[in-house]
């Protein structure tokens, strides 16, 4: 089935982050369903400490993009071939938000139809601090047909705050083969595994989880925590290695650096939890945290921002509030642990609910019917 294309301008991989990895199975998805997709990327390029920063090459390769999106936008509008959408993911602060603001005005003033995808629930907080970034992103989010917002939660509170067009869809990732059956908790007297697997920086809760380790191991608890990412600033690093040298030079944490997709896998598959003790209330909803639960090692993780809306109802209180507490985690961690029906159950309801709800085919399916709506279904 033809459809006419979108046009992507965002991150893609390298470096590795949320919005770059969304996108590049986005773009899967949609060659699996014949929707043509052009790409203007634009950001960060292959380093990571380099994201959200001012840089000159970032400037130009940046300018130069939406100066090719702006020609390309008047060419296709000459010849009566529009794309159905143009979707970027607008930045949430710093110096990214007036490149937002060029992307927004070209494409309006070329007669593109304009969809946001906001990946973070930051947005709003740097609002209500107001000064120039606020309103610059607020000028760019009101040139948007649409802005796709991570989860009903905070779709509502965006489209309370702004009046702004938001639809809420959860993100998803693709099952794993895992059975069901295969699920269990440690058994008696084994060493409990935990695994961090993000980008590693205190922000994502690394403190807590290592933390909440240390509080394990002193309980004579045998716990390991496995940590695995990029780090994100050079001085986080130095403070994590000097806070935690004694539980480093112990084997109670581990820390492994990049994991492929491939090591990845072998991770999931021998951890028993999976430890994401987000703090704040700014996080989006963690495509690493979905990957956990499609492969049904138990997560231990908060409500904060958009996580709230990808656990079921009766989630066991494995997302809570308390976890940025490093007690709590232990204890969540134990009682678990200790009783392999609840651990069992556990593990087998996030994975049945990632399968059910938060597949990325799902969620490619609701951002193909925001950006092309003339069809009545997401085509395959």
């Amino acid at each position: 089935m033809s459809v006419a294309e979108i046009w992507l301008v965002s991150n893609l991989p390298p470096p590795v982050h949320g919005v770059a990895a969304f996108n590049a199975a986005l773009l899967h998805e949609l060659a699996s369903r014949g929707i043509g997709c052009r790409v203007f990327s634009i950001g960060t390029r292959n380093d990571l400490r380099q994201v959200a920063r001012i840089g000159a090459t970032k400037t130009v390769a940046d300018a130069a993009a939406i100066l090719r999106l702006g020609v390309s936008l008047a060419r296709a509008r000459v010849a009566g071939r529009m794309p159905a959408a143009v979707y970027f993911t607008p930045c949430q602060g710093g110096a990214g938000v007036l490149r937002d603001l060029a992307i927004a005005g070209v494409t309006r003033s070329l007669g593109g139809r304009l969809v946001a995808h906001v990946h973070g629930c930051a947005w709003l907080a740097v609002r209500d601090r107001g000064g120039w970034q606020a309103a610059v992103m607020e000028a760019a989010l009101r040139a948007c047909e649409r802005t796709i917002c991570l989860g009903p939660t905070f779709a509502a509170k965006l489209r309370s705050a702004t009046g702004a067009a938001c639809v809420a869809i959860n993100n998803g990732v693709a099952p794993s083969r895992r059975d069901p059956d295969e699920v269990c908790a440690p058994p008696p007297g084994a060493r409990i595994e935990l695994l961090f697997l993000s980008n590693l920086y205190r922000a994502k809760g690394l403190w807590i989880a290592a933390e909440a380790a240390r509080v394990l191991s002193r309980r004579d608890i045998d716990v390991r925590l496995r940590c695995a990412g990029t780090w994100r600033f050079d001085d986080e690093r130095r403070s994590f290695v000097a806070e935690f040298a004694g539980e480093l030079a112990a084997g109670t944490i581990e820390l492994l650096g990049f994991a492929s997709e491939r090591a990845k896998a072998a991770l999931f598959a021998s951890s028993h939890f999976f430890v994401l003790p987000i703090p704040g209330d700014v996080e989006g909803q963690p495509l690493v945290l979905l990957e956990a639960m499609a492969h049904g090692v138990v997560p231990i993780t908060t409500t904060a921002g958009g996580i709230i809306d990808i656990f079921p109802e009766d989630g066991a209180g494995l997302a809570s509030a308390d976890h940025v507490d490093p007690e709590r985690i232990a204890c969540t961690v134990t009682t678990l642990s200790r009783d392999p029906a609840a651990y069992a159950r556990a593990a087998r309801k996030v994975l049945a609910h990632q399968r059910a709800a938060l597949t990325m085919a799902r969620c490619t399916d609701d951002v193909v019917r925001t950006l092309l709506p003339a069809l009545d279904h997401a085509p395959r």
